[in-house]
């Protein structure tokens, strides 16, 4: 995903003749969509692909943790690849 968010037409599970994901995800393009979806569905039917997805799961799982970067990245690190471990 380095090249930005995934959209649903260039997704290989989407159907273009039904218009709608073949696995029954649900990609909402505004971040209060994404909430109400999550909370009446569940964050299972959140496409793997939706920019609001990751955020959403951390303060939904994990909401008195702070995620804040400590250091200081060099100017040209675009691509970086970062693993969050728990104790």
């Amino acid at each position: 995903m380095a090249n930005g968010p995934k959209s649903c037409w260039m997704c290989a599970s989407y159907d273009r003749g039904a218009r709608r994901c073949r696995i029954g995800k649900a990609n909402p393009r505004r971040k209060l969509d994404a909430v109400d979806v999550a909370r009446l569905l569940g964050t299972g039917a959140l496409c793997m692909h939706n920019p609001h997805r990751e955020p959403l799961l951390l303060r939904m799982y994990m909401p008195k943790q702070r995620f804040k970067w400590t250091v200081q990245f060099p100017p040209g690190c675009d691509n970086m690849e970062i693993e969050i471990v728990e104790d």
